[in-house]
C-alpha cells in the first residue's frame, strides 16, 4: 500500500553549485506544475513546468546545477545547469516580493526533458496542491502526518537520484489557519541541505470522530528553515570555551502553498505569461 504518489518522488530534485572541488549539492526543491489554461477541460489540460525551491538557495549564485534522472533505467544520471542570469544579467528566475517570504521559482523546458528521456514528476496545481483555504476546508490540524522528501545533508546518490522521504507531523499550524501567521511548524528530522524540500499531507485509515480522516497526499507548503539550539561549553570554573554544541530539535518553519502560487503569479506577470 503506498501512501504517496511516485510521481512526487520524480518531483523532487537536488540543487548544487559548481566549485573547485566540483559540484556542492546545497539544497532541495521540487517541479510544479503550472496549468496554462484552467478554463478547458481537466483531461486536456497542459501544463508549464517551474522549479520551485527557497531563495535562499538560489543567492548570491548565477547558474545551479539538477540532476536528474533518465527513463532508460541503464542510463546514468545527467547534471544540468540551470542559468540564474539572462544576457543582460538580470535574474532569470523570480522571487516573492515580499523579502520575508523565502520562495523562488523559475521555468523548466519540459520539452527539453522529455527530449533528452529525463524522468521527472511534478505536482499539478489544480490536482495535487492544497492551499491553506483547502487546509481549513479539510479539517487539518495540530497532529496530522506530514512527509518531506529533500535531500538533506548533500546526500545525493551518483547511481540513481532518489530523494529521502522523511515523515513526521504538524506542530504548529493554528496561527496560519487563523490568518495570523505566515509560516507553521513541523515535527520531522530535518536537516541543511532540506531547504526547498516539499511538505506533503500524509493520507490516514484513522481519524477521531467529529473530525475528518485525510485521504490523499497533497502537496501542502515548502520548508524553509531548521529549527535548533546551540549550547556554549564551560570548564569547570564557570569560564567559557570556543566549543558550541548545535542540537536539531525536529522542527521545522514550512512556508504555506499560498506564498508559492503567489511567486508563480509573480513569475508569470514578469514574463508576461
Amino acid at each position: 500500500m503506498a501512501l504517496i504518489p511516485p510521481a512526487f518522488l520524480d518531483a523532487s530534485v537536488a540543487i548544487g553549485i559548481d566549485t573547485n572541488q566540483g559540484i556542492r549539492w546545497v539544497g532541495s526543491g521540487f517541479l510544479y506544475g503550472r496549468v496554462v489554461d484552467m478554463s478547458v477541460p481537466e483531461d486536456e489540460r497542459q501544463v508549464r513546468i517551474l522549479l520551485v525551491t527557497n531563495k535562499h538557495v538560489l543567492v548570491p549564485h548565477t547558474s545551479v546545477k539538477l540532476r536528474l534522472n533518465h527513463v532508460d533505467d541503464g542510463a546514468a544520471p545527467e547534471n544540468f545547469t540551470v542559468p540564474l542570469k539572462d544576457e543582460k544579467g538580470n535574474d532569470s528566475w523570480v522571487g516573492h516580493s515580499d523579502t520575508n517570504v523565502d520562495v523562488g521559482v523559475i521555468q523548466l523546458s519540459a520539452t527539453m526533458m522529455e527530449e533528452k528521456g529525463i524522468q521527472f514528476g511534478y505536482y499539478r496545481e489544480d490536482m495535487n496542491v492544497a492551499t491553506i483555504e483547502d487546509l481549513r476546508a479539510a479539517g487539518v490540524s495540530e497532529g496530522d502526518g506530514v512527509f518531506v522528501v529533500g535531500f538533506p545533508l548533500g546526500l545525493v546518490d551518483l547511481e540513481l537520484i532518489t530523494p529521502i522521504l522523511r515523515q513526521g507531523a504538524i506542530a504548529r499550524i493554528r496561527g496560519v489557519l487563523s490568518g495570523n501567521q505566515s509560516e507553521y511548524l513541523i515535527d520531522a528530522p530535518v536537516f541543511p541541505g532540506n531547504s526547498g524540500s516539499p511538505v506533503i499531507l500524509r493520507p490516514e485509515s484513522t481519524y477521531i470522530s467529529g473530525t475528518q480522516p485525510q485521504r490523499n497526499a497533497r502537496l501542502i507548503g515548502m520548508v524553509k528553515s531548521v529549527i535548533s539550539v546551540s549550547n556554549t561549553a564551560t570548564t569547570q570554573d564557570g569560564a567559557n570555551i570556543p566549543i558550541v554544541f548545535q542540537d536539531n530539535v525536529n522542527l521545522a518553519n514550512v512556508i504555506p502553498m499560498d506564498f508559492i502560487v503567489e511567486t508563480v503569479d509573480e513569475h508569470d506577470f514578469k514574463h508576461g505569461l
